[in-house]
């Protein structure tokens, strides 16, 4: 996607924006990030990257001696946080791609750059054409209490869905309507923050 870099800097400054997370993946699928000031994004960050990132401190990316690694932050990924995320802040991110010092060669281990080329592979050995995509998957409990001892472990989870007049029994609960869905209003919610801030 071709996005004017230009158009995204006055973007950045007609928002007023004081503060941009430039966020990227670990090798075990988590979001990670890196705060910086909005006016270190400039023309010069998009072409040679921000060399913020510590690679010893993300498991599995680099050594403490070769540590230094650049962020170069991916143009039309730009999206607003949104505020009740961030405490009220005015926080703006883009999503990166991750460089070895100097900021000309991919870091062989970031994610993105591995699905990259296996897009590529794909589309070159085999004349293929890889549709990829993200599946979120997650569980809403109303509490959650773990207890970890030298020789016991103990979850205990408390699920308004699992008692009352509209019981659902575990792994029978999918697809079910209100008044059995008691969380729609929050999906629905998480739907439209998802796809208004993100595009998702």
């Amino acid at each position: 996607m071709t996005v004017d870099i230009r158009d995204i800097i006055d973007k950045i400054s007609s928002l007023r924006v004081e503060w941009i997370d430039l966020q990227f993946v670990d090798l075990l699928g988590f979001l990670r990030h890196v705060t910086v000031h909005s006016n270190k994004i400039n023309e010069d960050a998009f072409k040679r990257g921000l060399g913020k990132l510590d690679g010893s401190s993300v498991k599995g990316f680099k050594s403490i001696e070769e540590s230094d690694l650049v962020l170069k932050p991916i143009p039309h990924t730009l999206a607003k946080i949104p505020e009740e995320w961030v405490g009220g802040a005015n926080l703006l991110r883009f999503l990166c791609e991750i460089y070895e010092p100097g900021g000309t060669k991919r870091l062989s281990k970031d994610p993105r750059y591995a699905l990259e080329r296996t897009i590529d592979y794909m589309r070159e050995r085999y004349s293929l054409k890889a549709l990829t995509s993200f599946e979120l998957e997650f569980f809403v409990f109303d509490e959650f209490d773990l207890k970890v001892e030298p020789l016991t472990q103990i979850v205990d989870i408390k699920s308004s869905e699992t008692r009352g007049p509209y019981q659902m029994i575990a792994k029978e609960a999918y697809y079910m309507p209100p008044p059995s869905d008691t969380i729609l209003i929050y999906s629905l919610k998480l739907s439209s923050t998802l796809r208004n801030y993100f595009d998702i």
